[in-house]
């Protein structure tokens, strides 16, 4: 089901065409079930992480909601609207650190090991960030960000990448670290330590 239509003839703005879209009702497989959104505005779709995003303004909430395409089980038409001519999905999307919000943008500083600086150098990271190398050879990161993204982007590099601050994200990232060393430890898939001559 095509979620937008484009109508109309010349505009003054340069588009070429007047946009109008019309309202979705969708029916949306969440990870706690089977969930029901009416008056759904499409804005914008966003390609993240091999992942297909569509922003949508909630006609309820007035929120801007970000749904991956395919936990999408049904969509049906809705009434037409006239499409923002002010949306900048950009700017929507410039204070969190990937596509999903959740916490207050605030100062973030990760600190990266030597063997990953030509790494973290390579790639804009975010559009706030600034990079200082240190004499050891490591880099600071510094960024005003938010999002529970920044958890999963920090434990990615593993033991190359400490949080300085905020402290509520130094904490969760110590908390999923050793929970996975727990479960490596209580696992009944982890190899039995030997002794030199073979016996348990």
């Amino acid at each position: 089901v095509p979620l937008c239509k484009r109508v109309g003839g010349e505009s003054g703005s340069g588009w070429g065409n007047t946009l109008r879209e019309f309202e979705v009702d969708l029916e949306y497989e969440s990870r706690r079930g089977l969930r029901t959104f009416q008056g759904l505005q499409p804005l914008s779709l966003v390609l993240y992480r091999r992942a297909v995003y569509m922003l949508a303004r909630s006609t309820v909430s007035d929120r801007v909601l970000r749904l991956p395409i395919e936990r999408i089980r049904r969509a049906t038409r809705g009434a037409d609207f006239n499409y923002p001519a002010d949306w900048d999905p950009d700017a929507e999307l410039r204070p969190w650190f990937g596509i999903v919000s959740g916490t207050v943008p605030e100062r973030i500083v990760l600190r990266f090991t030597p063997k990953v600086r030509h790494l973290v150098h390579a790639r804009v990271w975010h559009p706030t960030q600034e990079l200082t190398d240190g004499p050891d050879g490591s880099v600071t990161v510094r960024m005003w960000s938010g999002g529970t993204e920044l958890v999963r982007f920090c434990l990615e590099w593993g033991e190359n990448c400490v949080v300085v601050e905020p402290a509520w994200l130094r904490d969760e990232v110590v908390r999923e670290l050793r929970a996975a060393l727990e479960r490596y430890d209580t696992s009944p898939d982890a190899p039995r330590h030997t002794s030199p001559e073979g016996t348990p």
